[in-house]
């Protein structure tokens, strides 16, 4: 591998200054220190006859000599062996900004080449060992061998995940395997603060043995570094990279095939460095172990006996740890000192979230890792996301919603969002793959963020109640926008929905809000407040029957009917009676949904009639389910009758009592009168997506019932976008199993 420039132009110096005595002026010859001389005076460094000038360079007259740096006709010169760096560093800082400059030292470096073997740099690799424990990871190391054609690598995840260890075992089999000529790993001190490309490139010359004790310009030492590594196929490793202008301008240069493929930078980091995607880097993330991976590291931690002892109480302190290794081995720390210990005692002190962290703390030694994984990325968070992490603190589970973060903390949704943001590019939190929405946070991040509320007095009585009333008044507010928002034309609720304005620009957008804060909403039912919990069961309605979620829509209906009664709410009760018969049919308890409508109908006697329409609907339902098709059909006829109002349009109660009719009717078998009821109710229904589906499928099947599946097409074909935006898949399915018969027909 060749001298970079600056280096051969030392060695010329040196070889003006005392020829003969360095060994490059003997290879080089007399032309080529003659010409450095030429360069030197031209520049004002060297004057004929007179000593040696200062360094400066700065408006250098260039005088006569030779064109392209021949011989230059002067008295002789006397050159300080001593600053052969100092000159050869100035020739090459005005090269760099002049062109004829330029020419004349590319020249010069051509005439020393063809003089004779020009001495190479011996780049000596430094030694890489495995991890003395090493675990798993299979998934990230064949991750790490297919990225690495890119020439750029970016590993990120959290501190203490592993990935130190993870880039010592594959570095270790890289070089073990002879896939690169040298192979250097460098971890940045004090996590990579107030290091700047120059000092990560000077530190690498050191590693390869290239002697770094001559100051040099930050543009310098890069050079310098791609100068030596010039030819070889290498792979580096920069860890603890905090930005990506550290190794960006590091990354191999592809201009030059090398036998066997290209070289390799890895960048590893706490955070993603997504800046890199422009430079084609890819991505590998390395996140928590797996329960067995877990068990895997503690049996090589404290030895097969004790975990084949308690493999419960083992899977227990690994789920305690959120999976972090660097935690995990603090933790089989502890058992290693107390030899004496069940595994059970240390899962035990581990579950109680109020002493976890100090346990590891006091009892492992464990503060340095402790602040590493946890206290270290807190202190970098700004205020926002401080306030946003603390909140955590307060939540019950480990999945949530950035709408419930919000309110515990206090902030606007929009700011908790760009949080959240700041607490994913530090792996405190996770976020759900689409479809699905939301994040996640481990058990021991959530305690972690307790202990900051606590310590900024955010985690007392006052501030947990009020807290969880802002969550409270969040979600019963919020529920009924999405009711508003799936049934528009005001359905009976009681207690009456009041909804705000407009969050939801769709039935389905409401009904998606409803699916990914239900754990929150049925959390907040059982809480103990009655209010929260009746207004909750009330605008949740369309979503269990939509989704058809009727377990938990059972378990709230049941609930709520409780309260309704324990607290003497005759109408609520009664309400939820009969949401809990039909959640009860559609899970086969027949007995069950009889009996809840049987306690309805005795509550209602003296109710509105708008309740008592309701009831009766329900109870026909009932009957209807027990074959009692006629018994059935005179409920609804009653049910629309209570519905009616003098001198008034169709209510939406009188179209659901036509539908339940035409249902009643196909059942028993008279195919041609449901029709005629269904496509008069279909007439009069009011624009709504829900009821207008579920009418045309009754039509439909109707229709085919009666061998007219031609007809039943149309409806079909309209019903199916309606159930689509309405997010009724069950429906959807099986409006597509009938217009595939209805075709054939």
């Amino acid at each position: 591998m060749e001298l970079e420039p600056t280096l051969l132009l030392v060695g010329a110096v040196k070889a003006a200054a005392n020829a003969g005595a360095a060994e490059i002026g003997k290879k080089t010859g007399s032309v080529v220190a003659e010409r450095t001389k030429g360069l030197l005076v031209r520049m004002h460094m060297a004057r004929r006859g007179d000593d040696v000038g200062a360094a400066s360079g700065q408006g250098a007259d260039f005088g006569q000599g030779a064109a392209g740096g021949g011989h230059v006709d002067l008295e002789p010169v006397e050159l300080d062996p001593a600053r052969a760096e100092e000159y050869a560093v100035a020739i090459m800082r005005r090269a760099a900004v002049d062109p004829e400059m330029a020419r004349e030292v590319a020249d010069l470096l051509a005439t020393a080449r063809e003089a004779g073997d020009i001495p190479r740099l011996r780049v000596v690799p430094p030694v890489i060992a495995p991890p003395r424990v090493f675990v798993n990871r299979v998934g990230e190391q064949a991750d790490l061998t297919d990225a690495a054609a890119a020439g750029v690598v970016v590993v990120a995840g959290r501190p203490g995940i592993g990935k130190t260890a993870l880039m010592g075992k594959w570095l270790a089999d890289l070089v073990a395997a002879k896939a690169f000529e040298a192979c250097v790993y460098l971890e940045l001190p004090d996590r990579g603060r107030d290091m700047g490309v120059a000092d990560v490139a000077r530190e690498l010359l050191r590693r390869v043995g290239v002697d770094t004790s001559v100051p040099r310009s930050d543009a310098e030492w890069v050079a310098l570094w791609h100068s030596v590594m010039r030819g070889k196929r290498y792979c580096v490793v920069v860890d603890e990279v905090t930005q990506p202008g550290q190794v960006r301008a590091l990354i191999p240069e592809s201009g030059e095939a090398l036998p066997g493929g290209g070289s390799l930078l890895v960048a590893v980091g706490a955070e993603p460095l997504a800046e890199l995607a422009a430079e084609g880097a890819e991505f590998v993330e390395v996140g928590p172990f797996d329960a067995d991976a877990g068990v895997a590291l503690t049996r090589q931690l404290i030895g097969d006996a004790r975990v084949d002892a308690e493999p419960e109480a083992v899977e227990q302190v690994v789920e305690a740890c959120d999976g972090i290794p660097a935690v995990l081995a603090l933790a089989a720390g502890i058992l290693g000192q107390k030899r004496d210990w069940p595994v059970a005692q240390l899962a035990a002190l581990l579950a109680d979230g109020g002493r976890q962290l100090d346990v590891l703390r006091k009892r492992g030694g464990g503060r340095q890792v402790v602040d590493l994984v946890f206290d270290a990325g807190y202190a970098e968070l700004d205020s926002d996301a401080a306030q946003a992490y603390r909140a955590m603190g307060h939540l019950e589970r480990a999945d949530f919603q950035p709408g419930v973060l919000a309110a515990l903390a206090d902030l606007p949704e929009p700011v908790t969002v760009a949080a959240l943001e700041t607490l994913l590019a530090k792996y405190m939190v996770t976020e759900h793959e689409w479809p699905a929405t939301g994040y996640r946070v481990g058990d021991m991040q959530r305690n972690h963020a307790r202990e900051a509320a606590q310590r900024a007095g955010e985690f007392g009585v006052q501030a947990r109640t009020a807290a969880l009333r802002r969550v409270r008044d969040m979600l019963v507010a919020t529920v009924q926008e999405a009711d508003a928002a799936a049934s528009p034309n005001r359905p009976l609720r009681v207690p009456e929905v009041v909804a705000g304005g407009g969050r939801f620009a769709t039935g389905a957008e409401g009904l998606h809000w409803v699916d990914a804060h239900l754990p929150d909403l049925l959390a907040c039912a059982e809480s103990g407040d009655d209010d929260a919990a009746l207004r909750i069961a009330g605008s949740v309605w369309p979503y269990v029957t939509n989704y058809r979620r009727w377990d938990d829509g059972a378990w709230l209906y049941r609930h709520a009917a409780a309260l309704a009664r324990r607290t003497g709410f005759a109408e609520a009760e009664a309400r939820n009676l009969c949401e809990l018969s039909r959640c009860l049919l559609e899970t086969y308890d027949k007995v069950g949904a009889r009996a809840a409508v049987t306690r309805a109908a005795q509550l209602v006697g003296n109710a509105p009639a708008r309740l008592r329409a309701s009831v009766t609907e329900f109870v026909g339902l009932v009957e209807l389910a027990d074959g009692e098709h006629e018994k059935a059909y005179e409920l609804f006829v009653e049910c629309r009758r209570l519905h009616r109002r003098e001198g008034e349009d169709v209510t939406r109660g009188e179209v659901l009592a036509m539908e339940m009719q035409g249902r009643a009717l196909r059942w028993g078998g008279e195919f041609e009168r449901a029709v005629t009821v269904l496509e008069e109710a279909l007439g009069v229904a009011p624009d709504e997506q829900r009821l207008q589906a579920r009418l045309r499928m009754d039509l439909a099947e109707a229709l085919l019932n009666a061998n007219r599946g031609g007809e039943a097409v149309r409806y079909l074909e309209e019903a199916l976008p309606l159930l689509e935006a309405q997010r009724m898949a069950g429906d959807k399915y099986n409006a597509e199993v009938m217009l595939r018969a209805a075709h054939r027909r």
